[in-house]
């Protein structure tokens, strides 16, 4: 299907080298996520072309669909600690005022300087704009990825991500450093300026125009 889309036309070059672009900026085995149709480029790079293949894109505009729930914690190695049964079962969850979580960071081994103990997020209920005051599965989802994987992989976010739907990106966002076409999740203050440099190297060197 990605290749006859790809055939038709469906994918117009500088689509393409603008996914090729997010991908190329991940560091290895990272998760990348995307929202909306923005992941089919990204889909059709990695499943046909073998670009980055590494990397685990995650769709959040599919992730209230058990299938690719179930998907993600199958064929992408995404640790979720959820059974069929819970996936099925999943509901959005009532949020009527923000509530604070706190993720653990563990240094593993790797000499990260200035280290914080944890990331305390203010979580505001999804969709920001309506009056339904929920946190909706995408987010559920999303905040147990980051608490089992931030200390393991490193977190990208697609700079076209819905912003004003999601509710954990939104918290996320003083700890997300612009790397080009990827915001990185950050949570150490001397990653910050590597990403800074990240920017400057992918903009003028590993993006292609």
């Amino acid at each position: 299907a990605l290749s006859d889309a790809q055939n038709s036309g469906g994918y117009f070059p500088h689509v393409l080298e603008a996914s090729r672009a997010m991908l190329t900026s991940c560091d290895n085995d990272a998760i990348l996520f995307t929202s909306g149709y923005s992941a089919n480029p990204i889909w059709y790079l990695q499943e046909v072309e073998k670009v980055r293949t590494d990397v685990t894109v995650a769709n959040l505009y599919l992730m209230d669909k058990p299938f690719y729930i179930k998907y993600l914690r199958d064929f992408k190695d995404i640790d979720l600690n959820l059974t069929n049964e819970k996936i099925e079962n999943l509901q959005k969850k009532s949020w009527p005022s923000s509530r604070f979580e706190t993720i653990d960071l563990e240094d593993n081994g790797r000499g990260i300087e200035f280290l914080v103990e944890s990331i305390p997020l203010e979580i505001f209920h999804s969709e920001y704009s309506s009056e339904e005051k929920y946190l909706e599965i995408p987010d559920q989802i999303l905040l147990e990825v980051l608490k089992r994987h931030l200390n393991k992989k490193s977190i990208y976010f697609a700079q076209n991500t819905s912003w004003s739907y999601y509710s954990l990106p939104r918290a996320l966002w003083d700890h997300l450093v612009l790397e080009g076409l990827v915001y990185k999740l950050v949570p150490q203050p001397k990653d910050r300026s590597i990403s800074f440099n990240n920017l400057k190297n992918n903009m003028l060197q590993n993006y292609r125009y």
